[in-house]
């Protein structure tokens, strides 16, 4: 799973996937904050996640046992982002039955928060046998957004987004 900013910085972000429980979070995301977590046994895909950010002054939300904590969440504060999308329903059959054919391959979900909503992407890591050893690459990419294609740190093929209008525009992301 990845998850990354583009705007403004998003602070106390609290995911929450369709049963209410907390799928992710993080106090700050933003300007060399992105969020990178991988899973080593199977983790389900969420039907839908539903995304807050909120101001500084917001508070951890009461873990089972009372206390503050910030893996349950945040609340209080002002509500600045507050977006519910689907998710696993968006994932092409196909993908999914390349991952099942292909045992080293994985699944990467990629949420992406931006200024007008969260965006979904997705892609799988294939491993592959190369010159000098096992390596992977990101094939069957899909989604809201795609990061820049690159080769030897050069930008071979500009990212992009949709915009709410539903037009795609390219991006200049840099991380």
């Amino acid at each position: 799973m990845y998850i990354s900013v583009v705007g403004e910085d998003k602070n106390n972000v609290t995911m929450l996937n369709q049963n209410g429980e907390v799928w992710s979070f993080a106090t700050s995301l933003g300007e060399g904050g992105d969020s990178y977590s991988s899973y080593p046994s199977a983790m389900s895909i969420p039907r839908k996640l539903h995304v807050t950010w909120r101001t500084d002054d917001a508070e951890p939300r009461k873990n089972r046992n009372g206390l503050r904590e910030p893996s349950s969440g945040f609340e209080g504060g002002t509500i600045l982002g507050d977006y519910t999308v689907q998710v696993a329903s968006r994932i092409p059959d196909d993908v999914l039955d390349f991952i099942r054919k292909n045992g080293s391959s994985l699944l990467r979900l990629k949420i992406r928060l931006a200024d007008h909503g969260v965006l979904v992407g997705w892609d799988v890591e294939e491993w592959y046998n190369a010159i000098g050893g096992r390596t992977y690459r990101y094939v069957m990419p899909g989604g809201d957004f795609r990061e820049p294609q690159r080769d030897n740190g050069e930008v071979v093929e500009r990212g992009w987004m949709i915009m709410p209008d539903g037009k795609k525009v390219e991006m200049d992301w840099t991380r």
